[in-house]
């Protein structure tokens, strides 16, 4: 995982939350990523990140060759903030 893009960190055995993950990522147009918390190089990166992370959904993102990892209402705040409130409301509302 070396590019600097973002990535919405879901559990990808859970089939509402995939499509959810997939949503978002439509509806964002490039500014992000989804990828499976099951996949290996996924939970090095949040080991590297975010030491003690838990299972939950969450937002990798990447300034200055750095990652940051938000969860619960921050991760809400920060993807709201970088979407803007039309995309934030299409992915609310279901209508990608």
């Amino acid at each position: 995982m070396s590019s600097p893009v973002n990535y919405l960190l879901f559990d990808s055995e859970c089939a509402k939350c995939g499509n959810l993950a997939r949503t978002v990522e439509q509806v964002a147009g490039g500014w992000l990523e989804s990828r499976s918390l099951h996949d290996p190089s996924v939970q090095e990166l949040l080991s590297e990140a975010k030491p003690g992370w838990t299972w939950r959904p969450m937002l990798v993102t990447f300034r200055n060759g750095r990652a940051r990892v938000y969860s619960g209402t921050l991760m809400v705040v920060r993807m709201g903030v970088a979407l803007g409130p039309v995309k934030s409301f299409r992915i609310l509302t279901g209508a990608a």
